[in-house]
């Protein structure tokens, strides 16, 4: 059998640009994959890549290594940083919880907070549910989806938080110790890849100092899409 080479192709290459102030080019070709979205490599051979393909935009933990299931501290903000699998904007996020009753009304939220972007060395946040969404979502056990109110766009190339406060009450989340140890990333830096905050609160704030938070070894599970 014989192969055929294409009876045309156009070959990209790229180029450098040189001198102090590099122009712009005159005429450029954009390449595009079918429907318009950028080329680029097609997820596979991870663990985290059936989940991708199912339509979860981003992880906060693998779901493989979650052995563990616990209600979550009153008051206390736990925030775990993640990054997307690709740039989308955050409509939804997922989970499983186990629920309680004797939740405090309008005090119970998830958000996504960005990390040293706005400000350096601070968690800013960036969307959030609405007031009441997690009181009921909390409240019952099962698989759960909740609506950010003010949804944004995530890069794939940025790290976020993840956080979650709950009061009265302390609903149960899976979640992953990494080797049962508080190491808050495998470089041992003191980055709060993983971390609660130090005071407690109602609502979530606009802004966490990285001071003002302890370093723990909890992953948090949470699923987030556009869909």
């Amino acid at each position: 059998m014989t192969i055929d080479a294409p009876d045309w192709q156009r070959i990209l290459t790229t180029v450098e640009a040189t001198g102090d102030v590099p122009d712009a080019p005159d005429w450029e070709r954009i390449a595009v994959a079918p429907g318009g979205n950028p080329i680029g490599p097609t997820p596979g051979g991870g663990s985290l890549s059936p989940y991708f393909v199912a339509g979860f935009k981003a992880l906060t933990v693998d779901p493989a290594a979650v052995t563990q299931v616990d209600g979550h501290d009153e008051g206390n903000i736990a925030l775990t940083v993640f990054t997307p699998f690709t740039t989308f904007t955050v409509n939804y996020v997922y989970f499983i919880v186990g629920g309680v009753s004797g939740l405090t009304p309008n005090e119970n939220y998830i958000g996504i907070y960005d990390c040293g972007v706005k400000a350096a060395n601070t968690y800013t946040l960036l969307c959030a549910t609405a007031a009441g969404v997690c009181d009921t979502a909390f409240a019952s056990s099962g698989y759960k989806k909740v609506a950010l109110t003010n949804p944004v766009t995530l890069s794939g190339t940025s790290n976020y938080a993840l956080a979650v406060l709950n009061n009265g009450a302390t609903p149960s989340f899976d979640f992953a110790e990494p080797n049962n140890s508080a190491t808050p990333n495998p470089l041992s830096t003191t980055y709060p890849f993983r971390s609660y905050t130090n005071s407690t609160f109602t609502t979530l704030p606009s802004s966490i100092a990285y001071s003002a938070v302890t370093l723990t070894g909890v992953l948090w599970m949470f699923f987030m899409s556009d869909t």
